[in-house]
Order: C-alpha cells, then sequence, then structure tokens
C-alpha cells in the first residue's frame, strides 16, 4: 500500500551508438523520446536522455528495450546508466569499468582530468589504487588535494567520500566538463564547447517534472546556487565562468581561478605539466587484497582527522588507548583461564572476547595515530572545507548504511551466541535420559521423566518430530533445573546455527559491499519507491 504521493525518480540515461545523428534523431521523433544528440570522434553518437519512474521519458519503453531494438541496427550499440551494457548474443551484458569504453578508444583527442577536494585529503587514495589496480597519485597545493586521472568522475567515488564534497574536471580536446561531487555521487555538471541538437523536445511531460527531465537531458548552463548547497563559495566570478561558454583554453583558466583553485591544475588540464610527475606527488600502491585497501584508507583518514587535534590531545589519547591496552591484556588472561577450564564457556568469556577484538585495533590506530603525528603542531581544521547538508538522506551514505548493516549482522551473532548460551547448562552437565510425551502445545510439548534421584519430573520443550502423546523421546535435562530439559536431536542439531552464521555472514558482504560503493542504498530505495505495491 502506498502512503501518499511519491514524485517518481528522474535519472539520466546515455545511448552511444555508431550511425549517422539523423538516424537518432529520427528514432527519437518517432518514439517520442526527447534527448540531446551529440556527434562523436570515431563515427559515433551519444543520445543522452532520462528515465522516469524507471522507463524512457516520452515513450514508456524501458532502456534495456531500447538498447536492444537499437542492437538489430547496429552492433555498436551501447546504454551507459550505472554501468555500460551491451548486447551479445542477444543478451545484455555489462562491460568491465576499468577498460575503456569504445567510442573513448575511438577519439584521439588528448584527454586531461583531475579530481580536486579541499584540505590535505589522503584517505582514499589507497581504495583508488586497489579499485585500478594501479598506483594512484595526489599532490596537496595550497589547500587542495589534487588527484591527476584521466576518468575523474569514477576516481572521485573513491576520492571524495565521508560527506565530503569536491570536483571533477575533465579536458578532451576543446570540450571542458565540471563534476561537483558529494561522498562520491555527482550533483551537478557543466560542460564547455560542446555541440548538438534537440531532438523530439515537445514530447517533454508538463510542469515542474518536465523542467527536470530538460534539465537532465540539455546540458544546460546551471547557476551558482548549487555551490552555495554544498559549502563552495560562489562569488559573481565563478557565476560568469559558469555561465560562459568557450573552448577550453578559454574556459580553464577562468573556471580555476573563480574556484580558487591552485594554477598547477590550470596547468595541467591545459596539458601544460603533468601533475603525476611533480616532485612533490605522493603515490600510493595498490593493496594485496581489499580488507588492507579499506584499512588503509581508514588509517590515513584517521591520521587526517587527528592532524586537527593539538598534540597534547593526541598525547592523552594515547595514553588512554595504552590502558585500553593494558586492560585488554587483563581480559584476554581472563579468557585464555576460561578456556583452559576445560568447562562450558562462560557468558563473561563471550562478553570480554568481542570487546577485546573491538577495543585492541583501535588503541592500535589510536597510539599508530600519536607516533605518527609526533613533533608535527596542530592543523587548520579550515583546510578540511565546509561542511554542507546533502541533497540526499544522510541515511543513505556510505558511513552510516555501512555501519546499519555490520550492526544488524553483529546483532544476528548475537542472537546465536545467546541460543548456544542458553543451552550451556544441558551441554556442560546434563544427563539423558528417556521420556514420555504427555502433552501437545502449538508450540511445545510436555514430557515426563524420572530424574537420577528417581524423583518424578516434568518440563517444556521445543517441539521435535513428529510425536503423539504417550510417544517415547530421548531428552537431556539438567540436574540442578530439571524443568530445563531439550530433546538430544533439538541439543545436537547445527542447522539453526548454520543458518544464523551464513546471515551474519551475509551482513557482513553486504557492509563490504556497501562500503565499496558496488551496492548504493539510495539507488535501492529509490527503485523501492517505484515497485508496484510498496
Amino acid at each position: 500500500m502506498r502512503f501518499g504521493r511519491r514524485r517518481p525518480v528522474i535519472a539520466p540515461a546515455l545511448l552511444f551508438v555508431r550511425v549517422p545523428p539523423d538516424q537518432v534523431s529520427a528514432w527519437a521523433g518517432e518514439r517520442g523520446v526527447p534527448c540531446w544528440v551529440q556527434q562523436l570522434p570515431g563515427g559515433w553518437v551519444l543520445a543522452r536522455t532520462a528515465t522516469v519512474g524507471g522507463v524512457l521519458v516520452g515513450s514508456g519503453q524501458s532502456p534495456d528495450d531500447a538498447l536492444l531494438e537499437w542492437a538489430t541496427r547496429t552492433p555498436d550499440a551501447y546504454l551507459a546508466r550505472e554501468a555500460i551494457h551491451c548486447v551479445r548474443a542477444g543478451r545484455i551484458e555489462v562491460l568491465d569499468d576499468l577498460v575503456p569504453p569504445p567510442w573513448e578508444a575511438d577519439d584521439p583527442r588528448p584527454r586531461r582530468g583531475l579530481v580536486a577536494v579541499r584540505g590535505d585529503q589522503p584517505g582514499a587514495q589507497g581504495l583508488l589504487a586497489h579499485l585500478q589496480a594501479a598506483p594512484a597519485v595526489e599532490v596537496c597545493r595550497d589547500g587542495w588535494t589534487l588527484i591527476p586521472h584521466d576518468d575523474p568522475l569514477w576516481a572521485s567515488a573513491a576520492a571524495v567520500v565521508d560527506d565530503e564534497a569536491g570536483l571533477a574536471l575533465m579536458t578532451q580536446g576543446d570540450e571542458l566538463r565540471l563534476w561537483l561531487v558529494h561522498d562520491g555521487e555527482p550533483m551537478a555538471d557543466w560542460e564547455w564547447s560542446v555541440t548538438g541538437t534537440l531532438a523530439a523536445i515537445d514530447q517533454l511531460p508538463p510542469g515542474e517534472l518536465g523542467d527536470e527531465v530538460r534539465d537532465t537531458v540539455f546540458p544546460a548552463r546551471f547557476g551558482v546556487d548549487t555551490f552555495d548547497d554544498f559549502g563552495f563559495q560562489a562569488t559573481p566570478r565563478l557565476a560568469q565562468a559558469l555561465a560562459t561558454d568557450a573552448p577550453a583554453a578559454v574556459a580553464v583558466p577562468e573556471l580555476v581561478a573563480a574556484l580558487g583553485l591552485p594554477d598547477a591544475a590550470r596547468a595541467h588540464l591545459l596539458g601544460e605539466i603533468d601533475l603525476a610527475d611533480a616532485p612533490d606527488a605522493r603515490v600510493s600502491q595498490p593493496a594485496g587484497t581489499v580488507a588492507a585497501a579499506i584499512a588503509g584508507s581508514v588509517s590515513a583518514a584517521e591520521l587526517q582527522r587527528a592532524s586537527a587535534q593539538s598534540p597534547r590531545r593526541r598525547l592523552w589519547g594515547a595514553v588512554g588507548w595504552a590502558a585500553a591496552l593494558a586492560l585488554c591484556a587483563l581480559l584476554a588472561v581472563l579468557i585464555v583461564d576460561d578456556l583452559r577450564s576445560g568447562t562450558e564457556v562462560s557468558v563473561w568469556t563471550w562478553i570480554r572476547l568481542p570487546l577485546v577484538l573491538l577495543i585492541v585495533p583501535a588503541a592500535i590506530l589510536g597510539i599508530r595515530r600519536w607516533w605518527m603525528l609526533r613533533g608535527t603542531g596542530q592543523r587548520e581544521p579550515s583546510g578540511q572545507g565546509a561542511r554542507h547538508e546533502p541533497r540526499t538522506s544522510w541515511w543513505y551514505g556510505r558511513g552510516p548504511s555501512t555501519t546499519v548493516v555490520v550492526l544488524v549482522g553483529l546483532a544476528i551473532l548475537a542472537v546465536a551466541i545467546g541460543i548456544w548460551i542458553s543451552g550451556a547448562p544441558l551441554r556442560d552437565r546434563g544427563i539423558q535420559t528417556t521420556a514420555q510425551v504427555v502433552t501437545l502445545n502449538e508450540d511445545s510439548f510436555t514430557v515426563s521423566f524420572d530424574d537420577r534421584s528417581g524423583s518424578p519430573r516434568t518440563a517444556e520443550i521445543a517441539p521435535w518430530g513428529e510425536l503423539e502423546a504417550g510417544d517415547p523421546i530421548t531428552i537431556v535435562y539438567d540436574p540442578l533445573d530439571p524443568a530445563h530439559a531439550s530433546s538430544l536431536d533439538e541439543l545436537n542439531d547445527p542447522v539453526v546455527y548454520i543458518i544464523f552464521a551464513a546471515l551474519a555472514a551475509f551482513c557482513l558482504v553486504l557492509a563490504l559491499l556497501t562500503w565499496l560503493r558496488v551496492i548504493d542504498w539510495q539507488r535501492v530505495a529509490n527503485w523501492l519507491e517505484q515497485a508496484p505495491g510498496i
């Protein structure tokens, strides 16, 4: 059931086909699909349109159906949404995002790009290096971290994270492209020296919906207000640079100066220098595993955050973490003593063990931060850049959503541990005997038996098997509390623990995919809004 009326989700959809531009315009007119048609080098044509509620605006056709239709006209047909799709042997497949698509490979124009983040931001380059399986380079100049990359929008997904806002800029021939990125997602983009035509523009929906679709389809010159939303200083000079179309050689110097970027950004984008060869460039090598890449990213981000603290605060923090390590050593001794006793592991051990596993790595990181930053002063917090309110719900951000999934996994694990602990007395000192089923209830059996002293006893056990009143059943009971009993088969059955372990592992894998942005919960929420009956 739906409560209220939800606004349909609008998303860009890009078709790349190697056909004459007039064929694309004719298709748009026949299907009633408003789109921007742009000629690309190598005989390629870009048709930029949008989906409303998951279907192409104007036609009601799904993007996949449109791709399959174009695949019958030319073998060179691709659809770019969240990934790049193509048709092979009549089936839609996803291209490897590390391999340049064919329209880029066929473009002979030199391409220069960079990601710009305010402050000294070394946190994500290890992860970026791992994702691209190649070293990642960064240069810190005039309060900005500059990351040279030929695909800056892709690189920004790993470099602009943790509720930060940054910029991705790219030049290709006379064209210039600027993306405003927040938490790894592009919020708005601008283009200079890009030529094309509009097709079927009369098929736009009426009202505000049509205006939003038009802004998605047509590379309009957005105003400067978007920068205000994300903590950048919107100046008249920036407004003029955004509103004035010009070739890259003219637009880049004006835009770089208006954004307050260092001159090295201008020189790199125009091909005068290569920031990757700068003497002060820092290189992050790819980590051997995903876990190592994430650990390096988190560690570097923590160093960045700690550098804004005073040296005295960092010192006292290290002292506190050292005391925590001493406490963990004491807890470890108690855990080992409990495990060596040969009896059932106590409840306190199950409490101490996760405390040690959580505190020890945090303490090591805390002491490491102090050691790495010893002798350095306090960095000005203003170097981190202003914070801002994100356009999408913070709940779907990488940090909160990852935390929620991890907590769900830990909660499932805690339930399994609770079940294990509840059966501890039976496994530790339980006595096996044969009982008789007295009554059958919906959620339990009542059984009667004689304890080891010969006294008659009754107990409630969970249903197991297809039994009737009077049938015998083998149970295990606690001699200190004979009312606490369980069937022998249930006590020895590992299925429940396997299920809980699988669910917990599933949640932890889901958390890893969320952290790596393989899963975007904002997109999942948008999809659920369009699902029928929800």
